[in-house]
C-alpha cells in the first residue's frame, strides 16, 4: 500500500468517510497515526495529514494543505485541502 509522502512534521492522518454519517448528518471521521494507516484499508473517503500535540490527546496543532482521495486501497487523486466539498447526508 502506497500513500503520498507526508509532510516532515505530520504525525497523523484524518480520514473523512465517503458514505457514513453521524446522527447530525456530518461525515464520520477517523484519526490514525501514520504508522497505523494500514488500518484504513477497505474504508473509502478522503484524508489529509495533521500534526497532533504529543501531550494533549487529539489536539491538532497543524493541518497540511493537501487532501487525498482514498478508495480503500490506493490514492486516486490529490487536491488542495478545501477543494473537496463536505457532503451532508441526504434526508
Amino acid at each position: 500500500m502506497e500513500i503520498p509522502r507526508p509532510p516532515k512534521k505530520a504525525t497523523h492522518a484524518i480520514l473523512t468517510l465517503a458514505n457514513e454519517f453521524t446522527e447530525k448528518g456530518q461525515p464520520k471521521k477517523a484519526m490514525v497515526k501514520l504508522e497505523d494507516f494500514g488500518t484504513l484499508r477497505g474504508v473509502a473517503g478522503s484524508f489529509h495529514y495533521v500534526k497532533v500535540c504529543k501531550t494533549k490527546a487529539q489536539k491538532v496543532l497543524e493541518e497540511y494543505p493537501e487532501k487525498h482521495l482514498w478508495n480503500g486501497r490506493e490514492v486516486e487523486a490529490s487536491l488542495p485541502l478545501h477543494s473537496i466539498p463536505q457532503r451532508k447526508r441526504d434526508k
